[in-house]
């Protein structure tokens, strides 16, 4: 069985020789659906649920049950330039949790102390920034996948408010390496299903970090340059520095709008 570690470095290496190999391919392109060749610009709407745990000396805080952070909603974006068999993508997401909560018992955060019975405003900012370059290596006539790498910076605010005036916050950064692969099937000319996953590679700086994410669904192609769609985005991350680690997951239903010139 493999470990962890040992499968992520067996999806790399699949991901670097399918890169070799699509860079050294000559496929003939007749019949085969790829992305025409311009910019596209993309708007997604995503209905996230969120939970995840920081650990630390005091023992830490579990941002559902202690906090209530749970639903959020993100508006992001992508901007993507394809050339041939090739794609440069740039593409942002950006979360935003918060409510207000009487502590059950006490809560401890950068060196600061909330007591059970204070009413407290958490916050918790999540925001992604992601630069990946990918390639189709196979394509036919219903469908295409690509490979893609890239880097990505996270960036993870907690933040805690009594109304007392006592305040306390917790941010961590890792900028990370990542790979992954991207696929479509088209069931009819105008529909496809459509799928995308990614890990991370490896860690920059002196925040450690890690993610890994999946998103499934649909999309519609209604006119041209112009389509939507909807799928389900699933993504487990983490950060860690010193003493502090922080884990979460981010799950829901995700709608885009695609144009394409």
């Amino acid at each position: 069985m493999f470990s962890v570690n040992a499968g992520k470095k067996a999806f790399i290496l699949a991901i670097v020789c399918l890169l070799i190999l699509g860079c050294f391919s000559s496929v003939s392109a007749e019949g085969i659906f790829w992305d025409e060749p311009g910019f596209k610009l993309e708007l997604e709407f995503w209905l996230s649920q969120t939970s995840g745990t920081l650990s630390n000396a005091a023992g830490g805080l579990d941002i559902l049950g202690d906090l209530g952070l749970k639903g959020s909603n993100s508006l992001s974006g992508a901007a993507q330039y394809t050339w041939g068999r090739n794609a440069l993508r740039l593409s942002y997401w950006g979360l935003t949790n918060e409510n207000t909560v009487n502590l059950k018992r006490t809560i401890s955060l950068s060196g600061t102390s909330f007591l059970p019975g204070e009413s407290v405003l958490g916050s918790l900012k999540s925001r992604m920034l992601e630069l990946s370059f990918e390639r189709a290596v196979a394509g036919w006539e219903r469908g295409d996948l690509f490979c893609f790498v890239g880097a990505r910076g996270d960036d993870f605010d907690l933040h805690l408010a009594a109304f007392e005036g006592k305040a306390s916050s917790l941010r961590l950064q890792p900028f990370l390496l990542e790979a992954g692969l991207r696929g479509r099937f088209f069931v009819a000319e105008n529909w496809c299903l459509q799928g995308r996953f990614s890990t991370s590679l490896a860690n920059t700086g002196g925040v450690r970090g890690s993610h890994m994410e999946l998103y499934a669904g649909t999309r519609y192609y209604f006119l041209p340059g112009w389509s939507v769609g909807a799928d389900y985005r699933y993504a487990r991350i983490s950060a860690a520095e010193g003493q502090n680690e922080m884990n979460f997951t981010y799950q829901g239903p995700l709608f885009s709008l695609n144009y394409q010139y």
